[in-house]
C-alpha cells in the first residue's frame, strides 16, 4: 500500500476531522498558521526524541 505525502497542514485536517470528529479548519487561514507557529516552537535543533525509560524489576519485589 502506498502512502501519498501529505503537507503538514492536511495532516493536522486529518487529525481534526478523524479521531476528533472536528471540522476541518481553512489550510490557508490565521488559525492554521497559529497551529504550525506553535508546532514549530515544540521542536528545535537541539530537541532529542523522547524516550521513556522503564526502571528494571528487582527480584522479590
Amino acid at each position: 500500500m502506498k502512502m501519498d505525502k501529505k503537507s503538514l497542514e492536511e495532516v493536522i485536517n486529518i487529525c481534526i476531522e478523524k479521531p476528533l470528529g472536528g471540522a476541518a479548519i481553512d489550510t490557508k487561514g490565521q488559525d492554521m498558521k497559529d497551529l504550525i507557529a506553535y508546532m514549530k516552537t515544540l521542536v528545535t535543533k537541539s530537541t532529542k526524541p523522547v524516550t521513556k525509560k522503564v526502571p528494571k524489576k528487582n527480584k522479590g519485589c
